[in-house]
């Protein structure tokens, strides 16, 4: 996993800004009652790691990423806090710790389920996409009317899946791109 980003960093460190979505499962559980892991509604997860050790490997990945990485690269960072419906707590408190350790990063932490980030001419939304996703593209446009009227280009990054499903992942809604990723 670190090679990958690490690789990613490499070809893109002359890049003007990273964004980089924190949140959005990062932790994968919210609560550990006796020996189940559990998501924010309660639902039983297996998980091969205790819950200090699924935050300390956590925390480890976001430092590694952003100090040994995004930090040596000239771009502005900006890290986004998604909610996810996995570990919305354990995440957030996470994304916090990294905001704490690194005050030259822009940090998003606030809980809205939508995010935007405005680059140039480019509108990218982010939304972790546990909750119904028909509507996802007029609901960005209509919350973010001046951003999106000055944007050539619109995408809307969706997380949540936990497989690609390759039919259905990109769609052109109207010139508006919504893109599934996959946690996988």
């Amino acid at each position: 996993f670190p090679v990958t980003i690490a690789k990613i960093i490499e070809k893109h460190k002359n890049a003007e800004e990273f964004v980089l979505p924190i949140g959005q499962d990062w932790l994968n559980a919210n609560t550990k009652v006796g020996a189940n892991f559990t998501t924010v509604k309660g639902t039983s997860l297996e998980q091969n790691l205790s819950y200090k050790e699924m935050v300390q490997t956590g925390i480890r990945i976001g430092v590694y990423i952003i100090e040994s990485r995004l930090t040596k690269t000239s771009a502005n960072i900006d890290l986004l806090y998604i909610k996810g419906n996995h570990d919305e707590s354990p995440s957030w408190f996470f994304a916090e710790r990294l905001a704490f350790a690194f005050p030259t990063v822009k940090f998003d932490l606030s809980y809205k389920e939508r995010k935007v980030f405005l680059w140039e001419k480019i509108f990218i939304g982010y939304i972790h996409g546990d909750k119904p996703l028909a509507d996802i593209d007029k609901k960005f446009v209509s919350t973010n009317k001046q951003a999106y009227a000055n944007s050539e280009i619109t995408e809307i990054h969706v997380g949540h899946t936990h497989k690609e499903v390759l039919k259905g992942n990109v769609q052109d809604r109207e010139g508006v791109m919504v893109r599934v990723l996959s946690t996988g």
